[in-house]
């Protein structure tokens, strides 16, 4: 049985760290596990109920939220869920974690064997997905966790047989008291983790532990050559994870064993040095990342500075806006009569037209993943121009999935409202390759941005797109606490004195300027926070202003 809820915010702060889905405790039709679906994807969650969420509604946390793309009051299905025990149970699940307020980062070490204990013990019997986001309180600080690689547990130690030794990767598993639970640190993350409930740190030994100096054909020195391995190498052949269970640290032992050898024995060898020498896998991928830029295909870099802070979900708007670009990305994917397909997403400006852009292309994994941006083809003459766009249109049609986002068209026309001016060449060369389709077994999309639809009417350049999304600015109170509490820049008293304050009356700010307002605001002092912030609004013309339709 399906039935039809609202999102809503999760009631308490100790429920958000539950991990569960939040319903009505008269809500009585469902089980356990349920399945969450929105229009494009579906969601497994482990339920509780409480008495302060309203019947029909189902309240999710803020990293929930997050993870499956869900606003406050949009709608969703939910369906009851049993898991398969002979598939579904979880025998390792990899955790990545980090701190989950920057300011409170600090140096101490962290037992990853208590902090797995306590994992399993408070999660216990719950539902986990692979890539699912969730904060977990560990020694009175909060941790930010996703969830990285799940293994199901053997069949036949389910039966009471003997392992078959099959390990089989699933998306989704219930956690068990007996599943094995391994935390690695983020990339960025500075935190210290100890104990055995943590990966492996990828090593290379600096010298074989059976290497025989005697067959190196060097007389004279065989024992002299043992005796630097012994005392230089040797601790170091074994593991880290295993040097950290020895009583004493290898540099305490090797402090000890200066103190017994005489003097002239001893013998200094400079070990960091040999370990600078090495050349190994990491140190080719680095420079593929930052050294050579590929001039085919996708750079990531190419469009994740358009989303560096993210996508903020602040309304159903947002979320509808992204689902039809997947839609259009299975399109080009799937359908086999539209190799073209084209969108034209317009807003008013700094409504977060690119972020979003870049966003569906990045989403999308098409192999060639251009964007054409004004910002790249400054000084260049009209001829130049045309040419620079000609020439990502053609690389686009060497793939057989691309997908090119033209950025601000306007801006590549050089439109000016003045006089007005434009460049026709740009215009026709735009118009030609819009309309133009693929090679035969090549399917490409076209994402274009624009914050002057009117212009490109007269232009006769909207006709050229398959399709036209618009893209609206913050316009309701909830919206913009949404927004706040997704940045987290402002806390739950402030943000409740912002909606207090912001309550009946118009409001009307594109994301990408509200980001900027933020930002300004949080360098005040706590107090005086919130009242710089307001006016911040006011002197934007955001808030109050006669131009727009109250709330």
């Amino acid at each position: 049985m399906t039935i039809r809820m609202q999102a809503a915010r999760c009631p308490t702060d100790e429920l958000s760290l539950t991990n569960c889905a939040v319903i009505s405790d008269k809500e009585t039709q469902f089980e356990q596990h349920v399945i969450v679906r929105n229009s494009t994807h579906k969601y497994v969650f482990t339920l509780r109920t409480h008495q302060s969420v309203m019947p029909g509604s189902i309240a999710f946390s803020l990293p929930q939220r997050k993870w499956a793309g869900l606003s406050i009051g949009q709608e969703v299905e939910v369906t009851n869920y049993k898991f398969d025990k002979s598939r579904h149970c979880i025998s390792t699940m990899m955790v990545e974690i980090d701190f989950l307020q920057k300011k409170n980062v600090d140096s101490n070490p962290y037992d990853s064997d208590k902090m797995a204990g306590e994992f399993i013990q408070h999660f216990n019997n719950q539902a986990f997905s692979v890539g699912q986001q969730l904060v977990f309180s560990f020694c009175d600080k909060l941790f930010g966790l996703l969830i990285k690689d799940i293994e199901a547990m053997d069949p036949s130690i389910l039966k009471g047989e003997h392992a078959a030794g099959k390990k089989e990767k699933i998306e989704i598993g219930l956690l068990l008291g007996n599943s094995h639970v391994i935390f690695e640190k983020s990339e960025t993350s500075s935190m210290t983790l100890i104990g055995k409930a943590k990966t492996r740190e990828s090593r290379q030994s600096i010298i074989s532990p059976d290497w025989n100096f005697e067959r190196m054909g060097i007389g004279g020195l065989d024992k002299e050559f043992s005796d630097i391995f012994r005392r230089a190498f040797a601790s170091r052949v074994f593991p880290p994870d295993i040097v950290e269970q020895m009583v004493m640290s290898v540099s305490q032992l090797w402090g000890f064993t200066k103190l017994l050898l005489p003097a002239s024995n001893t013998v200094e060898v400079n070990i960091e040095t040999a370990e600078k020498l090495l050349v190994s896998r990491l140190d080719f991928m680095a420079s593929l990342n930052n050294d050579i830029k590929p001039a085919f295909g996708t750079n990531q870099e190419d469009y994740a500075s358009y989303i560096m802070n993210g996508i903020i979900r602040w309304g159903d708007p947002v979320s509808a806006v992204l689902e039809d670009g997947e839609l259009l990305v299975q399109q080009t994917k799937n359908s086999d009569r539209t190799p073209l397909v084209s969108v034209l997403l317009e807003g008013p400006p700094n409504s977060g037209k690119t972020a979003l852009a870049a966003k569906i292309s990045e989403d999308s994994q098409f192999p060639f993943i251009k964007i054409c941006s004004p910002d790249k083809m400054i000084g260049h003459s009209e001829i130049a121009k045309c040419q620079a766009i000609k020439k990502i249109f053609e690389d686009a049609y060497k793939s057989q999935l691309s997908c090119v986002v033209v950025d601000d068209i306007e801006r590549l026309l050089d439109y000016v409202p003045i006089g007005p001016r434009f460049s026709n060449l740009v215009l026709q060369a735009l118009l030609v390759l819009l309309k133009k389709p693929p090679p035969k077994g090549r399917k490409l999309l076209i994402i274009g941005t624009t914050s002057r639809k009117d212009v490109l009417q007269e232009m006769e350049m909207l006709d050229a797109f398959s399709t036209t999304i618009h893209i609206p600015n913050i316009s309701r109170g909830e919206q913009l606490v949404e927004a706040l509490e997704l940045l987290g820049s402002f806390q739950e008293k402030e943000r409740a004195s912002i909606a207090k304050a912001v309550k009946d009356k118009s409001l009307w700010i594109g994301i990408k300027k509200l980001l900027m307002l933020i930002e300004m605001a949080v360098q005040m002092d706590p107090d005086h926070r919130v009242s710089k912030f307001l006016s911040l609004l006011k002197d934007e013309g955001a808030l109050g202003s006669d131009k727009f339709v109250a709330i």
